[in-house]
C-alpha cells in the first residue's frame, strides 16, 4: 500500500526466492538457516535467482545441486553457498563452477552478502 514495503512483504520475497531455488531443482538441506541470512541481506535475492537459474543451465540434472550456508570454522564469517556434486565426478567440473562464478559475479558486487559456488568433492546422493 502505497509503496512502502512492510515486513510481511520482505519476508514473502524470501520465500519466493526459496521456491524459485527449489524450482531450479536445488535442494535446501536446511532452509532455516538459508532463511535467517537472507533475512539479513534480502538484496541477495535477485542473485540468488539468477545464480540458481545459472547453476541448472549449466550442470544439468545430473549434477545434485545444494544450497547450504557455510560458516567458516576459523573467523566469524558465513555466507551460502551452492554446491554442484556428481557421481561420478565430471573432468571439467571446476571449469563449470568458474563459468557460473564469472556469470553470477556482477549481481554480487553490491550486495551486503555472499553467493559462493563450488563443489566440495563429495558424493551426489
Amino acid at each position: 500500500m502505497y509503496g512502502l514495503k512492510t515486513r510481511h512483504d520482505d519476508l514473502d520475497d524470501i520465500e519466493n526466492a526459496l521456491t524459485a531455488v527449489q524450482s531450479a531443482g536445488i535442494s535446501i538441506p536446511d532452509p532455516q538457516d538459508i532463511y535467517s541470512y537472507l533475512s539479513a541481506h534480502r538484496d541477495m535475492l535477485r542473485a540468488l535467482r539468477i545464480a540458481s537459474k545459472a547453476c541448472a543451465a549449466t550442470f544439468g540434472s545430473g549434477t545434485q545441486l545444494s544450497l547450504e550456508l557455510y560458516r567458516d570454522p576459523e573467523i566469524d564469517d558465513e555466507y551460502v553457498t551452492i554446491y554442484a556434486r556428481q557421481q561420478p565426478y565430471e573432468d571439467n567440473i571446476l571449469d563449470l563452477v568458474d563459468a557460473v562464478s564469472e556469470e553470477v559475479s556482477s549481481e554480487l558486487k553490491d550486495t551486503t552478502g555472499w553467493l559462493h559456488i563450488t563443489t566440495d568433492f563429495k558424493p551426489s546422493r
